[in-house]
């Protein structure tokens, strides 16, 4: 009698994978995601920039609806220490034309806030350039307020009793007042509400420097978010992104030199610029 095949027995085309097949799909496998995940980060980062972007264009047009409605002028910002409910953010000027949508305060690269609404430190601290604002009850009027971009404090209509004597020159406040609107930021990526950049001032000493009080106000801007670049608003509503060194040519208030010392045109020396931004285009 022929005998019956065992229920386990297999025919010799039918067999699981060996363990070089196992490695060799494994090694394709690990060769595609280091084709893929590249071009992955990268889609990822433009992906941001465009929406960093277009938030900051919603908000060139809501600071030309501000100023259409009161005379061309712009906000007058913060009246000081200790004086959270006089002041008038750029945050609390336009709440009204923007809904008070959280989201356009913030790069999409900058989410995570350094300070949370109790003051305790926020999932942000420590993470610069790629965090937040966050609530500071010594400033705000509004303890749901976060974001990552800041103003061109210099662009706002301070009071005289608000300004030392000397600054007082320098504030743009009008619409009217600026001959070349191409040549002055309005709101850019930032780690602080505003800033008052000087063309003596000088950049951060690392990516990753967080400002302090009476440092220089560059730190405030300069923030490397978009692969050498950071995203800014100019006041004839041009939106786009520049190099890190170019902040030092652009035109922050009514007597700011374009051809200061950290220029191109005022001889730096490419060795004073610190390492991490040493190769970077420089203007």
């Amino acid at each position: 009698m022929k005998s019956r095949k065992s229920f386990f027995s297999h025919s010799p085309s039918q067999h699981g994978f060996t363990l070089i097949e196992l490695l060799v799909v494994i090694a394709i496998i690990a060769l595609l995601l280091s084709i893929l995940l590249p071009s992955l980060k990268l889609a990822k980062q433009q992906t941001q920039s465009m929406i960093c972007k277009s938030n900051l264009k919603q908000w060139f047009i809501v600071f030309r609806m501000y100023t259409q409605e009161y005379d061309e002028s712009f906000n007058q910002g913060w009246a000081g220490t200790g004086n959270a409910t006089l002041s008038n953010w750029w945050m609390d000027a336009g709440r009204r034309y923007y809904g008070d949508v959280g989201e356009i305060r913030c790069c999409p690269t900058a989410t995570l806030v350094e300070f949370n609404k109790d003051g305790t430190d926020g999932p942000g601290r420590g993470k610069e350039p790629f965090r937040a604002w966050g609530y500071d009850p010594g400033f705000f009027r509004n303890e749901e307020d976060y974001g990552s971009y800041g103003i061109n404090g210099w662009l706002e209509n301070k009071p005289d009793e608000w300004a030392a004597a000397a600054d007082i020159p320098k504030f743009w406040r009008k619409m009217t007042n600026i001959p070349s609107p191409s040549k002055v930021p309005l709101l850019t990526d930032a780690q602080w509400i505003d800033a008052w950049p000087e063309p003596t001032e000088g950049p951060p000493s690392s990516v990753d420097t967080r400002w302090s009080s009476g440092a220089s106000d560059f730190i405030r801007v300069c923030q490397n978010r978009h692969r050498d670049s950071q995203n800014m608003a100019f006041m004839d509503g041009n939106v786009t992104g520049i190099g890190l060194k170019q902040l030092w040519v652009l035109k922050w208030h009514r007597t700011y030199n374009i051809g200061g010392p950290w220029t191109l045109a005022g001889h730096v020396n490419p060795t004073s610029w610190p390492l991490w931004m040493r190769d970077m285009k420089s203007y």
